[in-house]
């Protein structure tokens, strides 16, 4: 038996269960059973920290989430394909993209519509779809990305839907209306990557050219003015290309 962490080897014992010790960041030695499963998912605890995953808290699929995290947010804790593949956080909602279905996941703080369900429930406890304009789920999701108030999907065709609070023409849909329902940003194509800041939001083309929108008093959207409210996007950076995208 290997002891990890310093090439010591031998064979420690602890109630009469075999395994082996982990070297700590403080130098102190932590033995972990190999016969022991904690948290009663069918792998044992030293498989669990070998593969970091949690002894303590069952992931019976083996995904690296949590059964019970799982059931909260509305993918299935037997399947090692569905679980999160893009996650994004505002103030106090979540969006995110479960593997296998290019649906849409939302949690958290809805008063403003940002979680895109098509109603104002609020809050909303555990993982509910996102829909689009016409009340189905919104399907092919590839991105997500979340402001304050407002949430943003990129589709797998290079289209951007938006949901949520829109005072400052976050949403990019022309107007300062806001919706609970995912809107496909009009004339917003071949995208590949999006980004919000709080009241603002950010694209980047597949040509690299950049696009911005939404509250601008201090200039954070780059288009050569102070303009409170830009409601449509429009192009950033000048002649510039960019290859990176944050906000």
């Amino acid at each position: 038996m290997l002891v990890r962490g310093t090439g010591i080897t031998g064979t420690p014992t602890l109630q009469g269960a075999t395994g082996f010790v982990l070297l700590n960041a403080n130098n102190t030695l932590t033995l972990v059973p190999n016969l022991i499963d904690t948290d009663g998912d069918g792998i044992n605890d030293g498989d669990e920290m070998l593969a970091g995953t949690s002894p303590y808290s069952a992931d019976t699929d083996g995904d690296g989430v949590s059964d019970s995290a799982e059931a909260s947010a509305g993918t299935d804790p037997t399947d090692p394909g569905d679980r999160p593949t893009q996650l994004a956080s505002g103030s106090a909602h979540t969006l995110y993209i479960p593997v296998l279905s290019g649906e849409v996941l939302a949690w958290g703080a809805n008063a403003a519509g940002q979680c895109g369900i098509g109603s104002f429930a609020n809050p909303l406890l555990s993982g509910v779809r996102v829909v689009g304009t016409n009340g189905q789920r919104l399907t092919g999701a590839v991105a997500v990305a979340v402001g304050s108030q407002h949430s943003l999907i990129l589709r797998n065709d290079g289209k951007v839907f938006a949901a949520g609070t829109n005072g400052y023409g976050q949403l990019g849909l022309t107007s300062v209306t806001a919706t609970n329902r995912f809107t496909e940003i009009p004339g917003l194509t071949n995208i590949r990557a999006l980004a919000a800041g709080d009241d603002f939001t950010l694209a980047w083309g597949t040509n690299g050219q950049a696009w911005a929108w939404g509250y601008n008093g201090v200039g954070q959207l780059g288009r050569g003015a102070t303009t409170l409210v830009q409601a449509a996007p429009g192009a950033t950076g000048g002649t510039h290309r960019f290859y990176l995208l944050a906000a």
